[in-house]
């Protein structure tokens, strides 16, 4: 869900080339995967971690920053918020299977909202690149792939809209997009 989410994003929003992507069918809804190698890697190695901290239900969200070339400056934040619902005494997340149906509907829905962001979110006038962000628990320790850094909020508040919430058996997980408004750009 969160790879596609975004790649969906990055389409969405023109960070990279058009080319770059291509539209495959999950869970029943047309998604974006990326044929750009570099992309891909990025993507993949950083779902590999979030992978392992989602099962060990230490993440606590993942963050899309979207960041002006030029100034730095974040333009948006992409915020995905990752609860767990079943964990044992250890802390351990409970492996359940997905309630398929449902699983898909809200998949759909929050691929359609993202995709229908264009409609609201102001354009993005100048060269951006991303930055993703994960917050994990304090008792995680650090590795040489992943380091410290700053919360990257949007200058002066910007303007938040939330998302619908996917929901399994498992966790639940909340989205919402935070923009800088035109004027401020």
């Amino acid at each position: 869900f969160l790879s596609f989410s975004l790649l969906s994003i990055l389409y969405q929003r023109g960070i990279y080339p058009e080319e770059d992507f291509e539209v495959i069918n999950k869970h029943n809804a047309r998604v974006m995967t990326t044929v750009n190698k570099e992309l891909e890697k990025y993507v993949a190695d950083v779902m590999s971690q979030v992978k392992d901290w989602i099962l060990e239900n230490v993440i606590q969200k993942l963050v899309l920053l979207i960041q002006s070339v030029e100034t730095g400056e974040t333009v948006e934040r992409w915020q995905f918020d990752i609860k767990a619902k079943n964990s044992n005494e250890d802390g351990q997340l409970i492996s359940l299977a997905k309630e398929s149906e449902k699983f898909d509907r809200e998949f759909r829905a929050t691929i359609r909202q993202i995709t229908a962001s264009v409609s609201f979110l102001p354009e993005l006038t100048e060269k951006c690149t991303i930055n993703i962000q994960v917050y994990t628990d304090k008792s995680v320790l650090g590795n040489e792939k992943w380091g410290t850094g700053d919360v990257a909020l949007i200058k002066g508040g910007g303007e938040h809209m939330r998302l619908k919430t996917l929901s399994t058996s498992a966790h639940q997980v909340e989205t919402f997009v935070a923009y800088q408004l035109k004027d401020n750009y």
